[in-house]
């Protein structure tokens, strides 16, 4: 396990012992160029990082996937981003 600290423009949360894994070989020929910059549980289960830090962050969540060939990610991480 690990720990985490995640900024958030008001303050840092720290989280203690969150479940964090690497992938050192992705073998996906779906991907193209097989450039995978990491992998991350998004799942429902338990060790999902959701369900991990779900309690400091009011069970919100919420990721942006850009179009692939896009370099930069647009972030906001403030109260207005809100899922519809």
């Amino acid at each position: 396990s690990e720990k985490r600290l995640f900024d958030n423009g008001a303050n840092t949360i720290k989280h203690e012992g969150i479940v964090f894994g690497c992938v050192h070989h992705e073998d996906n020929p779906d991907f193209a160029l097989r450039k995978v910059p990491g992998l991350v549980g998004l799942g429902r289960g338990p060790l999902s990082l959701v369900k991990q830090i779900g309690s400091s962050i009011d069970d919100k969540f919420a990721y942006c996937l850009p179009p692939y060939r896009n370099e930069k990610i647009p972030w906001d991480s403030s109260n207005s981003a809100m899922m519809q």
